[in-house]
């Protein structure tokens, strides 16, 4: 704590040292659930049906206390509620108790036998293998309550709730009762509260600041997607995206869209994808084939081959296409299953698709633009597709030359994010465009300046903007 004092906030350390500490304070003596209803003389050592049922006693009350005690801890940190814990703890604790003693004996017998101590690691790696496909188990599709952000100071509300219950563990005691209920009004508050924040929203989008990469939100009605997870910061599927879709209100995100084959576009997924949820990855046709071909142990592979691993569905996406977002539509506009011969870089292979949303004053649009270059542009616009949005994803980080120019003026968006690092942050030769937006009321976001940038449309046809720092 005194070398990292910022791990206190975290959810690993919450939970380890948490569920560790009111084990060690409720113990096997004090409470009733483990030990029993009430005190007994010690008669001698019991026997074996008598052990192993006060083993699988004690077992399943822990599972159960601990489960009561970091389910809140748990809602604020993921927004995942899942009443099948206990089972699962119960499940894999044997499991991982046996993946323990393998791997400690295989480095304690390495000095003595390094045979002995290499079949000891392979069967700790294949109960470890084991251990991952029971957890999955109680982790699939319909098992989880996704509960909206919750305060923290609900969350040390309920666990000091439950450990107060839990302390006193008596069914005539009025006080934990109370307390929970308490808790329990509190948390429906907070909810409704939060519900009652999404009124008036046909769609959202949001652009997280990932550095030099892409991550956008796209959400309508009930329905959210990632268009894009990349950054060329390492480490950004781990910790920023899941902690800002949480933060954002959205910590399930079953379907994501990879715009083309670069790594400051989907490099973050794999690691997101078990935290968010990840079902789906939809990835522009010709690019999906660049990565199906591509060597093994490239980039493209691992990546292809890390989702495969945790069970994602990869599909191809291309021009015609749409995919539904609550009442919105995701309308893809570009690139076609075999783009014309001209067409020869990855980034004019990038996706390109139009958000049609619905609202009170007739429809509204958002254009996403991935990293489309110059002869994309130009076979967009010379093909008359509708590429006119109230909010444009600037193609390509904001990169300037004179088809992005004509291109950002057929859009003549209201709202323009710029997802980009230092280097493409204030260039001079779009102010011409600032001056358009800002003669409009827009605004021009950009995430190396502004931070988390988002536009809504909402529902009676106006169009919002702003960002987080």
């Amino acid at each position: 704590i005194l070398a990292r004092p910022l791990d206190l906030f975290t959810l690993g350390f919450q939970l380890t040292v948490g569920v560790t500490a009111l084990l060690l304070w409720l113990g096997e003596g004090p409470h009733p659930w483990i030990a029993g209803p009430r005190a007994r003389v010690d008669r001698g050592e019991p026997g074996w049906p008598g052990l192993a049922l006060r083993q699988a006693r004690a077992l399943a009350a822990g599972s159960v206390l601990v489960w009561l005690a970091a389910a809140p801890v748990i809602a604020f940190h993921t927004g995942s509620f899942n009443v099948l814990t206990p089972l699962a703890v119960i499940a894999t604790t044997p499991i991982a108790t046996l993946a323990q003693v393998l791997g400690m004996g295989g480095m304690l017998v390495w000095w003595l036998s390094p045979p002995a101590a290499s079949a000891l690691m392979l069967a700790a790696e294949a109960v470890a293998g084991l251990l991952a496909l029971v957890s999955a188990a109680f982790d699939g599709p319909g098992l989880h309550t996704v509960l909206p952000p919750v305060t923290a100071a609900w969350a040390a509300s309920g666990v000091g709730a439950v450990v107060f219950a839990l302390r006193r563990a008596r069914l005539r005691d009025p006080r934990p009762w109370a307390a929970g209920a308490g808790v329990l009004v509190w948390l429906g508050v907070e909810i409704a509260l939060g519900a009652g924040s999404g009124r008036g929203v046909a769609a959202r989008i949001d652009m997280l600041s990932v550095g030099d990469g892409s991550c956008l939100l796209v959400r309508s009605g009930g329905d959210a997607l990632l268009w894009d997870a990349g950054s060329l910061v390492p480490g950004q599927g781990v910790t920023t995206i899941p902690r800002a879709l949480r933060a954002l209100g959205a910590a399930r995100v079953p379907t994501a869209v990879v715009t083309h084959a670069n790594l400051d576009h989907y490099a973050a997924l794999p690691d997101a994808a078990p935290q968010i949820g990840l079902r789906r990855v939809l990835v522009s046709a010709p690019a999906l084939a660049v990565m199906r071909g591509a060597a093994t142990g490239s980039p493209e592979r691992v990546f292809l081959d890390r989702l495969a691993e945790r069970g994602v569905e990869v599909a191809p996406l291309s021009a015609g296409a749409s995919v539904a977002l609550g009442p919105s539509t995701l309308r893809v506009l570009w690139p076609p299953d075999h783009p014309p011969s001209v067409v020869r870089t990855r980034n004019d292979h990038s996706l390109v698709a139009r958000v049609e949303v619905p609202t009170d004053a007739g429809p509204r649009s958002a254009l996403l633009c991935g990293d489309i270059q110059r002869t994309a542009m130009l076979s967009i616009l010379a093909d008359g597709a509708p590429v006119r949005a109230e909010v444009l994803e600037l193609p390509h980080h904001g990169s300037h030359h004179d088809a992005a120019e004509r291109f950002v003026a057929e859009v003549d968006p209201l709202v323009v994010l710029q997802s980009t690092g230092p280097s493409r942050l204030g260039d001079a030769r779009w102010a011409w465009a600032w001056a358009r937006v800002g003669s409009r009321g827009g605004a021009w976001l950009v995430t190396a300046r502004d931070g988390a940038a988002w536009a809504v449309i909402r529902t009676d046809g106006s169009v919002v903007s702003g960002s987080f720092r």
